[in-house]
């Protein structure tokens, strides 16, 4: 009987990555991240973001910081929507989020509006609201 293994798309992937973080089973979705490589299935901008902003909402900065580093490596492009989730997840946390802002500007990842408004709301939050005007017309 010849029969043909059926294996899970990049998104059913990313799927599982999004529902163990807001689980908080982080070590589930790095084992599913994992997995996805010993299938042989490279992992997608979308299965990097949603690891990384899974680790990042669940304060594992660490850990989202060298999947980043991974993503980086691997020849995956860094994306809009992961620099906006690692900016909402450092603001929420009270963390370094003009940082990840300025590596974004770094590598000519153009912002949108919602990275505007985080980062808007990080100069506010510190008492630097004149800044946050100049700096941050979007």
């Amino acid at each position: 009987m010849n029969e043909k293994r059926i294996l899970p798309t990049s998104k059913f992937h990313t799927g599982v990555i999004e529902s163990c973080g807001k689980a908080s089973f982080y070590d589930e979705a790095l084992v599913t991240f994992n997995v996805k490589n010993e299938v042989r299935s490279s992992p997608t901008v979308e299965t990097y973001n949603s690891l990384i902003y899974a680790f990042a909402k669940g304060g594992l900065y660490k850990e989202a910081e060298v999947i980043f580093s991974r993503m980086g490596e691997s020849g995956v492009a860094w994306d809009r929507d992961l620099f906006n989730g690692m900016i909402e997840a450092y603001r929420q946390a009270g963390r370094d989020a003009i940082k990840t802002y300025v590596e974004m500007n770094q590598v000519r990842c153009n912002p949108d509006e919602r990275t505007l408004e985080a980062v808007r709301s990080v100069y506010c939050l510190a008492g630097l609201v004149e800044r946050a005007k100049s700096n941050l017309r979007g």
